[in-house]
């Protein structure tokens, strides 16, 4: 097999969908085509990135088809995709920072701040076509809103960082960020199209860096998709959790869960370990448990 190479999204997606992915032995004809919403997603993000793009033309050269092996360094580029080592990732923005090095910015369809205050913004409309230290990283945070919780963009970013720093890209500012859609339903003028919302993935999230917590993330789902590629035993085993319902491999997953009674598809998150450590693997098991034994247990879904 060819090398492996993951995307942006591998650290944050369900380990036996990164198996599947990578198993040449999986039946593929088995998988759920993209159904009408997705594609309704798919073509309006797409439109929000011509609309993002179309923006930022009108006040600043953006450079599109450059390849890092290129000797210039554009002040911003447009739909890179960088590859280095086992990592692969397609940015939609690279912006040059005054000491030479890049930050990425991802666009997504989905809203990036909230009423609050502390988010790092910067308006679109200050981009101007300026060359070196063209951008300038907000120091101060917004006094009217804050960051929208979106773990899986942070660590997206800190994809992109780690494929930059491989190829000794990344500016020293480990910061990247996100363009939204929508805005706040009590504030017609709210949008956070208009906005950069920065993120820092060296910031500790749960007592941890998430640029500590992709790294381990990674490793892992980088491990599971070469013993797939590589037809060795799989190191990760089908488990129903919410990325399930989007999954275009159920078809495959469901039915092995639903032959073995796997406690999964009685309860769901934390749940799921907390029975797997009390002994219980399938829903069989937790009817002949003790009741008072479940009682003791830690849950927090249903009874």
């Amino acid at each position: 097999p060819g090398p492996v190479l993951l995307g942006m999204a591998a650290a944050g997606r369900c380990r036996r969908r990164v198996h599947l992915d990578h198993d040449p032995d999986a039946d593929r004809a088995r998988q759920l085509p993209p159904d009408a919403g997705l594609r309704l997603r798919v073509e309006t993000l797409t439109a929000h990135r011509r609309a993002i793009r179309d923006r930022l033309s009108a006040s600043m050269t953006l450079i599109e088809g450059w390849r890092p092996a290129d000797p210039s360094r554009p002040a911003a580029l447009w739909s890179v995709r960088l590859v280095s080592g086992s990592r692969v990732a397609a940015v939609d923005l690279l912006f040059r920072m005054p000491d030479g090095g890049y930050v990425p910015v991802l666009i997504r369809g989905h809203r990036t701040t909230d009423p609050g205050s502390g988010a790092r913004l910067t308006d679109l409309a200050s981009l101007a076509g300026g060359d070196a230290g063209m951008l300038a990283l907000p120091s101060r945070g917004d006094a009217h809103k804050k960051l929208r919780s979106h773990y899986h963009d942070v660590l997206a970013l800190a994809h992109v960082h780690r494929v930059l720093l491989e190829l000794g890209l990344a500016s020293g500012e480990i910061c990247g960020g996100i363009i939204g859609f929508g805005g706040s339903s009590t504030d017609p003028a709210w949008e956070d199209a208009a906005v950069i919302a920065w993120h820092s993935p060296d910031a500790a999230h749960g007592g941890v860096s998430v640029l500590a917590d992709y790294d381990e993330r990674f490793a892992d789902r980088l491990a599971v998709a070469r013993a797939a590629a590589e037809r060795r035993p799989a190191l990760a085993q089908p488990s129903r959790v919410s990325e399930c319902r989007r999954c275009p491999w159920w078809p495959v997953c469901g039915p092995e869960l639903e032959a073995v009674h796997d406690i999964s598809l009685l309860v769901a998150g934390g749940d799921v370990d907390i029975l797997r450590a009390a002994g219980a693997t399938t829903y069989d098991d937790v009817a002949a448990m003790d009741p008072a034994v479940v009682a003791a247990l830690p849950l927090t879904g249903i009874p």
